[in-house]
């Protein structure tokens, strides 16, 4: 193996800390040798890797983020310092969270807590392909065969983890077993080693989480069932269920409005079918009633619980971007923000990298950004002459099914059948290993998998003595992530992208887990590209009786649809919502809705079906309204878009502090008797809102949270908004 050297320093130089667009073009010719460049640079120490082919140089900024430059040697060594250094800033979050992915706590954790086997069964039915495999090892062997090349700067990061590893196991250059490994008594010999099945695993962890619905379409399910109980016996008004279904967006402002307006009037005819059959009820004499039958409402119920907890305790939701043409802005330039309304784990769940193959070594690669532990490159980030942020589209791209199943008597010597298309199909049973540390024997997990759909919803309680879920409730999902896609390409060409032209084809490679990818280059382009696979139904699973958001039979009648060799269809990429250089100038995503589809509340009469609800529009509209403004006050700064990044104005208080307001009116004129008329702290509380500038100071003087003392202003805006949001949780629990 030839030996390369590692330099790390602790100081920031700024020589090297200047906008990367600066070393391009001619510059290049007049720089210093890159000797000149870090001898000025104290050497805290020097590191020899068996691995790699050449010197390169870490330096360490004041925050700690490393600048990782290849010199004079092979360009993916900066990817294999990128594991390295990775492991040995994060090595505990990346296992965890590989093992979290992969459905393999309990290896790690055992049984400490009793979540964890719940957590580890979920994620292992949600990774579970219709084929029965895990989804990793498919991408890996995908990737392996269609780009090879790809595969081995991937495999390049792996080495560098697992040679991290190996000096943690020999203890060499520094490195120190994370605490939380002391803690539970775990050696560095029982760390597997770091393999491409794992990035990709976390990668499509994360996708996951950004865009399935398995919880949210039971849930749905099960208020339906319910509220539609409740209202034809009486117990509530009739019409209570349609009060609650809403799709319509409090502010209706969109990222692209007009988009299908302008196809649908002959500008590029769409091939969706979201319009046939607007009315029906999904099938020949079929009613959701009947469908209803099928299912065991305290199971649903005990999903919706078990499946609520899991989530709740990721919380991997939201967030906001923009960018704004060079005509807006004071400098000329295109500026754009990213504010991902991510988990507050500690550590972060971002981890900050700075990759420059370019300035000493005449590479491509001059990439700053962040990615999540483990997985190589930056998923949100800038090089030398281009910049990229993301947010949450959520498109509709998982559906739940009842299935018709039918169980032999000899089960399990023979298989159940579901019915599909008048046939009887075979369920496939994969026997899952659950390793507990502490227990001697694996527990053994049966999953259950319907080919044309995927596997059955994961066991609520997979510690009680039922075994999966009852074949007459049995209830699979079919999501877009279940099949081999290769969206590690766009993480690998925006690493080199250099115009928006680079954007498009990067983007274009995202296939699960939408993201409202928006774009700038130092040519003046801003653009804007949430390209993913959006599954084309049948239009009767697109009815208001039968709508794809909620549980559809499983016999055949609802399915994405087909080509003629089989293949599912999707919305083809130049349908799919998008803009360059749109004449307004400016792109806000905050993952509202992005055409409009959903603004009368009824998302199933547009040209495609996307989704059937997305975030309140009020996070878009309000820096909407802040670029307008600063737009019109002569131009958009950089300080303009840290305050709105800053902003802590609510819209929501907007339109409920005048009802509120009239309300506490009703109460101190009319009502609520004379003792609450007299109350002095109703009034107190009324003027307090009247006052109020809707804004969410910080107004307690405590130390790490403000640098200087709260104004007596501030206070009284945050007081005003401690009893706001004091009285809407209690407003939102007492109306729902």
């Amino acid at each position: 193996m030839v030996s390369g050297k590692v330099r790390q320093s602790i100081f920031c130089i700024l020589a090297l800390l200047l906008p990367l667009g600066c070393h391009s073009g001619s510059q290049d010719r007049d720089r210093p040798p890159d000797s000149e460049v870090f001898s000025g640079i104290p050497i805290d120490r020097t590191i020899t890797l068996p691995g790699l082919e050449g010197r390169v140089e870490v330096i360490r900024d004041d925050w700690g983020i490393p600048h990782i430059y290849t010199v004079e040697t092979d360009p993916d060594d900066g990817m294999f310092v990128q594991g390295y250094v990775t492991a040995a800033d994060r090595l505990w979050e990346m296992d965890l969270v590989r093992k979290y992915a992969q459905g393999k706590l309990t290896e790690l954790l055992g049984l400490i807590m009793p979540f964890v086997l719940e957590e580890d069964v979920y994620n292992r039915t949600a990774f579970t392909t219709p084929r029965g495999r895990r989804i990793e090892d498919e991408l890996a062997e995908n990737l392996a065969d269609r780009n090879p090349e790809l595969y081995r700067r991937l495999q390049r990061y792996c080495d560098g983890v697992n040679a991290f590893l190996e000096d943690l196991k020999a203890g060499r250059n520094g490195a120190e077993l994370p605490s939380e490994y002391r803690w539970l008594l775990i050696r560095p010999e029982s760390i597997a080693p770091w393999l491409p099945k794992d990035s990709l695993a976390i990668g499509r962890f994360q996708q996951w989480d950004l865009s399935a619905s398995m919880r949210g379409e039971v849930n749905k399910y099960w208020v339906r069932a319910y509220l539609t109980e409740a209202e034809e016996e009486g117990r509530i008004p009739a019409g209570t269920f349609a009060d609650t279904r809403r799709s319509a967006p409090i502010e209706p402002t969109f990222v692209v409005p007009g988009f299908y307006a302008g196809a649908a009037a002959g500008e590029g005819a769409l091939t969706g079918t979201a319009a046939a059959d607007p009315g029906g009820t999904g099938g020949p004499g079929r009613t959701w009633k009947e469908h209803l039958e099928k299912v065991d409402l305290e199971l649903l119920g005990r999903m919706v619980e078990a499946y609520g907890r899991i989530e709740g305790r990721r919380a991997l939701r939201g967030s906001n971007n923009w960018v704004v043409s060079g005509r807006h802005t004071r400098s000329g330039w295109p500026l754009l923000a990213n504010d991902p309304h991510l988990a507050l784990y500690c550590p972060p769940i971002f981890y900050e990298v700075h990759l420059d193959d370019k300035t000493f070594n005449g590479g491509e690669v001059n990439l700053a950004g962040v990615n999540f532990p483990g997985i190589q490159g930056a998923i949100i980030g800038h090089t030398d002459r281009a910049a990229w942020a993301v947010t949450t589209v959520g498109y509709d791209v998982l559906d739940v099914y009842i299935e018709e199943v039918t169980t032999p008597p000899d089960f399990p010597a023979s298989p159940r059948t579901v019915k599909f298309n008048g046939k009887d199909v075979e369920v496939m049973t994969i026997y899952e290993e659950f390793c507990i540390r502490g227990e001697v024997e694996p527990r053994i997990i049966p999953i259950e998998i319907v080919p044309h759909h995927g596997p059955q919803l994961a066991d609520p309680d997979p510690l009680d003595d039922v075994t999966g879920l009852p074949a007459v409730d049995n209830m699979t999902f079919r999501w877009t992530g279940a099949e081999v896609t290769m969206d590690s390409l766009t993480v690998d060409k925006l690493s080199t992208m250099q115009d928006m032209d680079d954007f498009f084809e990067a983007v274009s490679h995202f296939e699960v887990g939408a993201q409202n990818y928006i774009g700038a280059s130092v040519d003046g382009e801003i653009a804007y590209f949430p390209h993913a696979r959006v599954p084309l139904r049948d239009p009767r699973a697109l009815t208001q009786e039968f709508p794809p958001w909620m549980p559809l039979p499983g016999t055949g009648e609802y399915e994405w649809l087909t080509d003629a060799s089989g293949a599912v269809r999707f919305i083809p990429a130049d349908e799919l919502p998008q803009a360059r250089n749109p004449g307004s100038g400016v792109i806000v995503t905050a993952n509202n809705d992005q055409v409009g589809v959903t603004a009368d509340n009824d998302p199933l009469d547009d040209p495609h079906y996307l989704y059937h609800t997305r975030d309140f529009g009020q996070r878009a509209a309000r820096i909407t309204e802040l670029l307008d403004e600063a737009i019109d006050s002569g131009g958009v700064g950089f300080e303009q878009m840290q305050s709105i990044q800053n902003d802590d104005v609510s819209l929501g208080a907007r339109h409920l502090v005048p009802l509120l307001l009239e309300a506490i009116d009703g109460v101190m004129e009319a009502g609520g008797g004379a003792a609450r008329r007299a109350d002095p702290r109703l009034a107190e509380v009324r003027r307090r809102l009247e006052g109020w500038g809707l804004s969410h100071p910080t107004g307690t003087d405590v130390t790490g949270f403000r640098e200087t003392p709260p104004t007596d202003e501030e206070i009284a805006e945050s007081v005003a908004a401690t009893l706001f949001n004091a009285w809407l949780v209690r407003f939102l629990h007492g109306t729902f």
